[in-house]
């Protein structure tokens, strides 16, 4: 009988040793699913817009995006798009700790900007309260001439 119980105890501390070790598991995988809900992530980019000119020589702007976590909890940049076929974006860090920074690039291929002004927006999706984030790129094509000509 006593044999019983000690192998029943030992099969119930195994068990139990089992299953905390899958929940610290699936908590390890998934540490930014976690977040503090009282202190959400915020972000915040600057600039919150560009005016660029299209370049005379070259064929490509890129520019860099500065992200804070405004929030208090950690900041997890999910994806970071363009609005158009010529527009990509590379997220350089994340997750971004509690009021620290990080930097996005965006990149943009000139070539099929014909319009004297060419607005690209790059979404930026997030674990942040205000998610989804947007920041416009406005390309000025100088070489349009939108004025008249007098003969």
């Amino acid at each position: 009988m006593k044999n019983i119980i000690t192998l029943t105890l030992v099969i119930f501390s195994l068990v139990l040793l089992f299953i905390s070790k899958s929940s610290t598991q699936i908590i390890d995988d998934e540490p930014l699913k976690w977040f503090d809900s009282l202190h959400p992530p915020i972000i915040e980019t600057d600039p919150t817009s560009f005016e660029v000119s299209k370049p005379k020589k070259g064929k490509f702007i890129i520019r860099e995006l500065y992200v804070y976590n405004k929030g208090g909890s950690p900041l997890e940049i999910i994806s970071a798009k363009g609005s158009c076929y010529c527009a990509t974006a590379t997220v350089l860090q994340s997750p971004i700790d509690t009021a620290a920074s990080g930097k996005i690039m965006l990149y943009i291929n000139t070539d099929g900007l014909y319009e004297t002004y060419n607005v690209i927006e790059f979404k930026i999706e997030s674990n942040a309260q205000n998610s989804p984030t947007s920041v416009k790129l406005t390309v000025l094509n100088p070489s349009k001439d939108t004025t008249a000509k007098v003969k």
